[in-house]
C-alpha cells in the first residue's frame, strides 16, 4: 500500500508540475514520498524490533499456561515459567515443573504429554514447548 500511494504522489508531483509549469510540485512529492518512506521503515522497525530481540508472550498467555500446568493433579507446582514469541504466531515455552513425587519416569511422561496438549489447546501460538523436571527445593 505505501507502494502505491508512492506512484500516487509522484503520477500527482508529475502532473502537477506538467500543467503549472513549476517543478516545485514534483519536488515537493519526492519530499512526501521520503516522508512515507521514513514512516513506513519506522513502523516495521518499531513492529520488529521486539521479535529480533525477544520478547516474552503476553501475560495472559503466561497466566493461562502457569493455571493448566498448576491445575494439573500430578504436579507440585510450576518452579519457572519462560515463553518467548518468535514470530507472529509462534511461541516458545519452556517450563520447570515440580512433579508429584509419587510420579516414575514413565508417569512424568505420561503428564507432559496431557500438559503440551492441553498447553497448546489452549495457545494454539505455542508450537514449541518444553517441560522438564525440577525439585523446587534445589536450585537449578
Amino acid at each position: 500500500s505505501a507502494a502505491l500511494v508512492g506512484l500516487l504522489l509522484a503520477a500527482a508531483g508529475v502532473t502537477l508540475s506538467m500543467v503549472t509549469h513549476n517543478g516545485m510540485w514534483d519536488g515537493l512529492a519526492s519530499i512526501l514520498i521520503g516522508v512515507l518512506l521514513l514512516s513506513v521503515a519506522w513502523f516495521l522497525a518499531t513492529e520488529s524490533h521486539s521479535l529480533l530481540i525477544g520478547e516474552g508472550a503476553t501475560r495472559r498467555n503466561d497466566e493461562v499456561i502457569r493455571k493448566i500446568v498448576v491445575a494439573d493433579p500430578d504436579v507440585e507446582t510450576v518452579v519457572e515459567l519462560i515463553t518467548l514469541q518468535r514470530g507472529p504466531r509462534s511461541i516458545l515455552v519452556l517450563v520447570d515443573v515440580d512433579f508429584a513425587d509419587h510420579l516414575d519416569t514413565a508417569g512424568i511422561e505420561v503428564v507432559v504429554a496431557r500438559l503440551r496438549g492441553a498447553i497448546q489447546d489452549a495457545v494454539p501460538a505455542a508450537t514449541a514447548i518444553y517441560l522438564s523436571a525440577r525439585d523446587r527445593s534445589r536450585k537449578a
